[in-house]
């Protein structure tokens, strides 16, 4: 009789009390987190709070009044993380939207980010955390966390215009890494890439990259820019998605231009090459895509025809002009 009643304590203190710590209003699922933003649900009787929270496969769901949902739990598997087990917890607001997202490792908010929405779910602040060790006076070690990273997003109207990243190295938010830019379509028509310039205490402009595109979707112009020069290679495509020019650049200058004609059947017919404004080369293609036939200019001339064979290579040379 003694061990039955010993029995049904432990019974209640490993079920009874873990269900009604949490008000009696959890529902644990099983399932799989792929990442931070999305993962799969698949609901099991809750017959066993003890057995679920030693398996950590297991999902909490709070409710609140009128049966909404007030705090989402569910763990990060030490697969998925170097630093061990951790858990993320969703917050919901009175819309059933997440208003705030934060990631733990074990009991602490080091190196985790807390990822923070407005009133209609959309994401407004990311922030990112580094920890730090350092001594005090007395030479005990210490940790500490500070703001590495901290993204914004701006919307205008229902559409998301621009993300912004800062860094919390300095007293103020200054830009670093990579912004983007939105056109009313959700496209990227602009990226930037900041730098941390050590010595004027601020970011500093590096990158930029503008994108054009046509009214179908497809990308019109790709361009680079370095300190605000031309730079690299700048992309330009018809209406089909078909390279029609590329430009390349060094320090803002212009160095060689690509041009490309194609047949109506959409196949390539030949590529020009310009130096300095100078065209240089021309090269015609068969309907396999392979060059047969190259003209040289000098001066503006044509100063030599090279034949190709089926294979590519030279078969015949042919000078014209002194």
């Amino acid at each position: 009789m003694k061990y039955k009643i010993l029995m049904v304590v432990v019974f209640t203190l490993f079920t009874v009390i873990p269900f009604s710590a949490y008000g009696a209003k959890i529902k644990y699922f099983k399932g799989r987190v792929w990442n931070n933003n999305t993962y799969r649900w698949k609901y099991i009787k809750p017959t066993s709070a003890r057995k679920a929270r030693r398996l950590k496969v297991y999902y909490a769901v709070q409710y609140g009044d009128n049966n909404r949902i007030k705090k989402v739990t569910y763990p990060i598997p030490s697969w998925a993380n170097r630093r061990g087990r951790g858990k993320s917890v969703e917050y919901y607001n009175s819309l059933q939207k997440v208003k705030l997202r934060e990631n733990y490792l074990g009991k602490k908010k080091l190196g985790y980010y807390k990822f923070t929405y407005d009133s209609k779910g959309k994401p407004n602040r990311e922030d990112y955390y580094i920890e730090r060790s350092y001594r005090d006076k007395d030479g005990n070690k210490k940790t500490q966390k500070r703001i590495k990273f901290t993204f914004r997003y701006y919307y205008k109207g229902k559409h998301l215009s621009k993300i912004a990243c800062y860094t919390g190295k300095l007293e103020k938010y200054q830009p670093v890494g990579i912004w983007l830019y939105f056109n009313p379509k959700g496209q990227i028509i602009k990226k930037e890439k900041y730098v941390l310039d050590r010595d004027e205490g601020k970011g500093k402009l590096q990158i930029t990259k503008r994108l054009g595109y046509y009214a179908n979707g497809q990308i019109k112009t790709l361009q680079s820019f370095v300190d605000k020069k031309a730079f690299g290679n700048w992309l330009f495509y018809n209406s089909q998605g078909k390279l029609i020019r590329k430009d390349e650049f060094v320090d803002g200058l212009l160095l060689r231009r690509y041009k490309y004609f194609y047949h109506s059947s959409g196949d390539l017919d030949k590529a020009k090459l310009y130096e300095y404004d100078q065209l240089v080369e021309v090269h015609h293609y068969n309907s396999k895509g392979r060059v047969f036939k190259a003209d040289l200019y000098r001066n503006k001339k044509l100063s030599e025809t090279i034949l190709y064979d089926s294979k590519g290579r030279i078969k015949e040379r042919k000078s014209h002009g002194s």
